[in-house]
C-alpha cells in the first residue's frame, strides 16, 4: 500500500510541475537582417520563482537597480533591450544571436555611456 501511495505522489508532484515550451520564431533587426528566437508557448514561472528572482536581483546588485517588471520566461534582457522596448513582440534571444542588432548598420558605437541608448555588457553580477 505504502508503494502505491509513493508512486501516486510521485505523479502528483510530475504533474504539477511544468516545462517552459517555446516555438522558434525569425524576427528582425531595423535593417531587415533576420534573428532567430524563442516565442514562450506555455509554462511561465510561478508567483513564488517571480518574487525569488526579484530578490536575487535586488540583492545581486545591492539594491542598486530599479524593480520594473515581474521576471517572465517569455522574454531576457537581449531580447528586451534589442527588440521589445522597439514595439517588437515578446521573445527570448540567445547570445550570440544579440550581437546581430549591434552590427546592424542602424546603431552607432558612442564614445560615452552617458549618450548610449542601448548598452550591452557580459557577466553576471
Amino acid at each position: 500500500m505504502k508503494k502505491i501511495k509513493l508512486s501516486f505522489l510521485l505523479l502528483l508532484v510530475s504533474c504539477s510541475s511544468y516545462a517552459q515550451v517555446y516555438s522558434n520564431v525569425t524576427i528582425y533587426t531595423p535593417s531587415n537582417v533576420p534573428v532567430s528566437a524563442l516565442q514562450l508557448v506555455s509554462g511561465d514561472l510561478t508567483s513564488d520563482q517571480k518574487n525569488d528572482s526579484k530578490n536575487f536581483w535586488l540583492s545581486c546588485y545591492n539594491n542598486r537597480i530599479t524593480f520594473i517588471s515581474e521576471a517572465t520566461c517569455s522574454y531576457n534582457c537581449h531580447a528586451y533591450a534589442w527588440y521589445t522596448s522597439e514595439g517588437g513582440a515578446n521573445v527570448w534571444i540567445n547570445s550570440p544571436g544579440d550581437n546581430t542588432f549591434w552590427s546592424d548598420l542602424k546603431y552607432v558605437e558612442v564614445p560615452s555611456q552617458v549618450t548610449a541608448a542601448k548598452v550591452s555588457f557580459g557577466g553576471p553580477c
